[in-house]
Protein backbone atom coordinates (compact mmCIF):
# COMPACT_ATOMS: atom_id res chain seq x y z
CA UNK A 1 0.00 0.00 0.00
CA UNK A 2 2.43 2.39 0.83
CA UNK A 3 4.68 1.64 -2.26
CA UNK A 4 1.43 2.43 -4.77
CA UNK A 5 1.34 5.40 -2.34
CA UNK A 6 4.79 6.71 -3.25
CA UNK A 7 5.13 5.17 -6.88
CA UNK A 8 1.64 5.81 -7.94
CA UNK A 9 0.54 9.10 -6.30
CA UNK A 10 4.23 11.04 -5.82
CA UNK A 11 6.12 9.80 -8.58
CA UNK A 12 2.89 9.49 -10.75
CA UNK A 13 3.68 6.74 -12.26
CA UNK A 14 0.13 5.16 -12.67
CA UNK A 15 -0.23 1.67 -13.52
CA UNK A 16 3.57 1.09 -14.49
CA UNK A 17 4.09 1.86 -11.08
CA UNK A 18 1.74 -0.41 -9.40
CA UNK A 19 2.49 -3.04 -11.88
CA UNK A 20 6.75 -2.44 -10.14
CA UNK A 21 5.63 -2.11 -6.93
CA UNK A 22 3.14 -5.27 -7.02
CA UNK A 23 6.11 -7.17 -8.35
CA UNK A 24 8.71 -5.97 -5.79
CA UNK A 25 6.05 -6.99 -3.22
CA UNK A 26 5.66 -10.64 -4.47
CA UNK A 27 9.29 -10.88 -4.46
CA UNK A 28 9.65 -10.04 -0.69
CA UNK A 29 7.24 -12.49 0.16
CA UNK A 30 8.43 -14.77 -1.59
CA UNK A 31 11.90 -13.92 0.27
CA UNK A 32 10.06 -14.02 3.54
CA UNK A 33 8.77 -17.36 2.65
CA UNK A 34 11.67 -19.60 1.93
CA UNK A 35 13.71 -18.05 4.89
CA UNK A 36 10.96 -19.17 7.38
CA UNK A 37 10.40 -22.34 5.36
CA UNK A 38 14.29 -23.12 5.66
CA UNK A 39 14.09 -22.27 8.75
CA UNK A 40 11.84 -25.75 9.49
CA UNK A 41 13.12 -27.95 6.83
CA UNK A 42 16.87 -28.84 6.04
CA UNK A 43 16.45 -27.71 1.46
CA UNK A 44 18.73 -26.71 -0.59
CA UNK A 45 16.95 -23.85 -3.08
CA UNK A 46 18.11 -23.36 -6.54
CA UNK A 47 19.74 -19.69 -6.19
CA UNK A 48 21.65 -19.53 -8.84
CA UNK A 49 19.18 -20.85 -11.42
CA UNK A 50 16.76 -18.45 -9.96
CA UNK A 51 19.20 -15.08 -10.04
CA UNK A 52 20.02 -16.10 -13.88
CA UNK A 53 16.43 -16.61 -14.72
CA UNK A 54 15.76 -13.06 -13.12
CA UNK A 55 18.64 -11.65 -14.83
CA UNK A 56 17.24 -13.23 -18.33
CA UNK A 57 13.35 -11.90 -17.13
CA UNK A 58 14.68 -8.41 -17.06
CA UNK A 59 16.78 -8.17 -20.30
CA UNK A 60 13.29 -9.92 -21.88
CA UNK A 61 11.67 -6.78 -20.33
CA UNK A 62 14.08 -4.32 -21.06
CA UNK A 63 14.82 -5.18 -24.84
CA UNK A 64 10.74 -4.85 -24.79
CA UNK A 65 11.18 -1.16 -23.30
CA UNK A 66 13.92 -0.43 -25.31
CA UNK A 67 12.48 -1.81 -28.63
CA UNK A 68 9.31 0.08 -27.44
CA UNK A 69 10.41 2.84 -27.74
CA UNK A 70 13.06 2.82 -31.27
CA UNK A 71 9.83 1.28 -33.35
CA UNK A 72 7.24 3.50 -34.77
CA UNK A 73 5.06 1.24 -36.88
CA UNK A 74 1.05 -0.06 -37.07
CA UNK A 75 0.48 -0.93 -33.15
CA UNK A 76 0.12 -4.47 -34.33
CA UNK A 77 3.25 -5.20 -36.01
CA UNK A 78 5.44 -3.02 -33.29
CA UNK A 79 3.60 -5.81 -30.73
CA UNK A 80 4.60 -8.59 -32.80
CA UNK A 81 8.53 -7.37 -33.64
CA UNK A 82 9.06 -6.21 -30.51
CA UNK A 83 8.00 -9.61 -29.21
CA UNK A 84 9.12 -11.86 -31.50
CA UNK A 85 12.56 -10.23 -31.20
CA UNK A 86 12.50 -10.36 -26.83
CA UNK A 87 11.56 -13.39 -27.04
CA UNK A 88 14.15 -14.71 -29.27
CA UNK A 89 16.67 -12.66 -27.22
CA UNK A 90 15.02 -14.70 -23.87
CA UNK A 91 15.56 -18.16 -25.34
CA UNK A 92 18.96 -17.53 -26.33
CA UNK A 93 19.80 -16.28 -22.84
CA UNK A 94 18.02 -19.52 -20.96
CA UNK A 95 20.50 -21.25 -23.21
CA UNK A 96 23.54 -19.27 -22.75
CA UNK A 97 23.31 -19.20 -18.82
CA UNK A 98 22.37 -22.84 -18.92
CA UNK A 99 18.64 -22.60 -17.46
CA UNK A 100 17.97 -24.81 -19.81
CA UNK A 101 19.01 -27.73 -21.91
CA UNK A 102 18.24 -29.39 -25.32
CA UNK A 103 18.26 -32.77 -23.22
CA UNK A 104 15.90 -31.17 -20.45
CA UNK A 105 13.52 -30.38 -23.12
CA UNK A 106 13.85 -33.43 -25.31
CA UNK A 107 13.11 -35.42 -22.11
CA UNK A 108 10.15 -33.53 -21.34
CA UNK A 109 8.90 -33.69 -25.13
CA UNK A 110 9.15 -37.58 -24.39
CA UNK A 111 7.07 -37.39 -21.08
CA UNK A 112 4.19 -35.51 -22.99
CA UNK A 113 4.05 -37.10 -26.04
CA UNK A 114 4.59 -40.44 -25.10
CA UNK A 115 1.40 -40.65 -22.67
Amino acid sequence: LIGNLILVGVFKMGIMGSAIITCISYLVMMVVGLMYMKKYIDIEFPTMVWAKTMFAGFVFTGSIYALKSLLRMNIWTEAFTVMAISGILYVILIFALKIVSIKELKSIYRRVVDK
